[in-house]
């Protein structure tokens, strides 16, 4: 049973849709943030914010495939469509489906490596150089994937 069919945002995405789609935009403003933190010296505070995020992010994602399941899968969230059965639409959702993929995994290899390699009071240490390639990464597929996000919610739900 889903308790809010119809969302905030005007479409035919259901409240929770709705608020992922916006929290998207907080999650890249948070990362932004963060990432600054870093550069400056606060390592604390970008490792809490990154634990937070990535928390937030996880328990977003469990939530939403919850919802796709009691909403009948993928077929039933992209009924009212236009694109519904398309190739444009399936090209949109399987763009989309390669950053989320690897943004988990980079991501979530990233957050588990960096508590293993860095000691709260010795940083930046010998993992640092590496940790800022692969954040810069990670920071560019979370952004690849919030484009792609919207641009899926678009095709689902709005055209």
């Amino acid at each position: 049973m889903i308790l809010w069919r119809h969302g905030f945002l005007g479409s035919r995405a259901d409240v929770l849709i709705d608020i992922l789609v916006v929290s998207l935009v907080v999650v890249l403003a948070v990362l932004a943030y963060s990432l600054g933190r870093a550069g400056k010296g606060f390592y604390s505070t970008h490792r809490g914010l990154q634990l937070g995020i990535g928390t937030a992010v996880g328990l977003e994602l469990l939530a939403f495939e919850v919802d796709i399941r009691l909403r009948g899968g993928w077929n039933a969230l992209t009924a009212g469509s236009s694109l519904a059965g398309t190739g444009a639409l399936k090209l949109v959702l399987a763009v989309h489906l390669v950053f989320a993929v690897t943004t988990v995994l980079l991501w979530g290899w990233l957050i588990s490596a960096s508590l293993r390699r860095f000691s709260r009071h010795d940083l930046p240490g010998g993992f640092s150089r590496r940790h800022r390639l692969w954040g810069k990464l990670a920071a560019i597929d979370m952004t690849l994937t919030c484009v792609t996000a919207v641009a899926v919610y678009i095709a689902f739900f709005i055209l």
